[in-house]
């Protein structure tokens, strides 16, 4: 039975449809649990739900005796072919005809309705995938889909992308010339996996983790290259290995530094390789203050490659700063140019986040002073409780412990003077490059770049759900985030297609649209209906 589920979290009350089920095997066989069946949001997003409900027709009254999904699953059968994803897998799976089309459509799933194994060979009957592919339902299941996993190889993995890749730029342009490079870090489960080390969540939780470094083109974000590493605490030195490369890694190419290797070691190491850098400092770093100083609030309205507007100041050579600043900065930045730009977003949302911190730790503060006037703490405890509360402020709180008799004395002084001074500097974004004649415009472009290379992981964790991995062979791990890119490509080759017929949507709202195309099966005949303007998107493209 499904049944609506409410909860509150906050002042907010949240909506998802569940239902119950008796689990069938195993230790808990017996127990009956709750599943998601669809998570549906905010108490607005309920009245969605529901007048999208009222506006569909109920297929029972019309004599329906079965209803396919056909829409997103013929659509993305059609760019499988156009990149020749089966054609590029049986080139090196030539023992089974069956696999090609069973990658394929875990790709598929995975674009548009990323669902469990289990779950897919439950769903599978359901849907248009055993007419497209000619694959019968008897032969999809959990373990035919893991030995078609099994036969795909990491060695072949990013030449199975260059051949998908030249395929495509037959029919659309492809510029691998200029690529966007990442690393980001996945969670696993599972406990005997040799791929993986352990590193740590935030809220203070063992898990299992990976790196994934992925190459796509600047624009179209097309995967070209895949490399899979372990854990996340070896990051940045896989990260340095891979522009050690003199093979791999072009000497033109520029590295956006960004959170993580913001630091004086990892810029000196870059500089040493001799890597063209365009990186952000940090706010209370010396060299951003030098540059705000000389910069004095002069700045220019300018217009991005990606259409947005941006004030940014002048570009400043190390020459003017370096005389404000200690001799051994020479040594990192000779050579430097930087600009400012106000910030509108993420920098006011970090100082916001500091001022709150900064107000709790005070409340926190008052009412430990109280309880060491009250004589119920020791001077030991009141000190480990200090370190906790000032813990990441501590530029901002002066505080002194005494020792007394049968207690602790606690003074304490919030220093808001220095923090509303630091409010000035978390207005701007000093950004410095070693690379030779580029602009203010110049500089602030390639900055900006990394945001698309981001949108692409953002699409990997959210859209397609590449984690948790729930798998525990290294072999098994490295395909299933194979098929996770692949149907990045999938996607990716989407939103081109949009884009060449001018069709306003973006990939999300589209794959939406088309779940209202379905093949009816209607007093014996099987016919194509649609709600709304999916038949006639799909169209248009395919």
């Amino acid at each position: 039975m499904t049944y609506l589920r409410t909860w509150k979290k906050g002042k907010r009350l949240y909506f998802a449809l569940v239902r119950t089920r008796r689990i069938k095997r195993g230790a808990k066989k017996g127990k009956v649990v709750q599943e998601v069946v669809r998570y549906i949001g905010t108490t607005k997003d309920l009245y969605e739900f529901i007048e999208d409900a009222e506006n569909k027709i109920r297929l029972e009254d019309v004599s329906v005796t079965n209803v396919l999904e056909y829409g997103p699953i013929v659509l993305l059968h059609k760019i499988a072919s156009m990149i020749g994803l089966q054609e590029a897998i049986e080139k090196r799976c030539k023992e089974n005809e069956v696999i090609p089309k069973i990658i394929e459509a875990i790709s598929a799933y995975k674009a548009f309705k990323p669902l469990s194994k289990r779950k897919m060979a439950e769903d599978y009957p359901h849907t248009a995938f055993p007419m497209t592919l000619d694959l019968p339902q008897e032969r999809f299941y959990p373990q035919a889909m893991c030995r078609a996993m099994d036969a795909i190889k990491y060695s072949d993995m990013n030449e199975l992308l260059s051949d998908m890749r030249e395929k495509l730029s037959l029919k659309h342009q492809v510029n691998v010339e200029r690529m966007l490079i990442d690393g980001s870090v996945i969670t696993s489960e599972g406990t005997k996996c040799e791929l993986l080390t352990y590193g740590y969540h935030p809220m203070g939780m063992k898990k299992k983790q990976l790196t994934i470094f992925l190459a796509v083109t600047e624009g179209e974000n097309i995967p070209v290259h895949l490399l899979i590493a372990k854990g996340n605490v070896k990051a940045y030195k896989v990260f340095h290995e891979i522009l050690s490369d003199r093979k791999s890694v072009k000497r033109t190419f520029t590295t956006i530094v960004d959170n993580g290797f913001i630091t004086a070691e990892s810029l000196l190491d870059l500089r040493k390789l001799k890597i063209r850098i365009v990186t952000r400092l940090q706010h209370n770093s010396k060299v951003s203050k030098a540059v705000i100083r000389i910069v004095n609030g002069n700045f220019e309205e300018v217009t991005l490659y990606t259409g947005s507007k941006r004030e940014i100041s002048r570009a400043v050579s190390w020459s003017e700063i370096k005389e404000r600043l200690e001799p051994e900065f020479d040594e990192i930045y000779a050579g430097f140019c930087f600009i400012a730009y106000k910030s509108y977003a993420t920098t006011e949302e970090d100082h916001s986040a500091m001022r709150k911190k900064v107000e709790k730790a005070e409340k926190k503060l008052q009412k430990l002073k109280q309880e060491c006037e009250a004589k119920k703490k020791r001077y030991n405890s009141t000190m480990k409780a200090v370190f906790a509360i000032v813990g990441g402020i501590e530029r901002f709180v002066e505080y002194n412990v005494e020792m007394i008799e049968r207690g602790a004395k606690l003074e304490y002084e919030i220093l808001w003077e220095k923090f509303n001074r630091e409010e000035e500097m978390y207005k701007y974004v000093v950004l410095a490059t070693n690379v030779p004649d580029n602009s203010n415009v110049d500089m602030m472009d390639a900055y900006t770049k990394h945001y698309d290379i981001e949108s692409v992981y953002r699409t990997l964790k959210s859209d397609i759900e590449i984690e948790p991995l729930r798998h525990w062979k290294k072999h098994r791990i490295e395909s299933e985030i194979f098929l996770c890119v692949l149907a990045l490509m999938l996607r990716s080759t989407l939103a081109i297609l949009l884009k060449e017929n001018a069709i306003p949507l973006s990939v999300n709202k589209l794959l939406k649209q088309l779940e209202y195309v379905k093949l009816v099966e209607l007093n014996g005949k099987v016919m194509k209906e649609s709600i709304g303007e999916g038949s006639e998107l799909l169209s248009m493209i395919v």
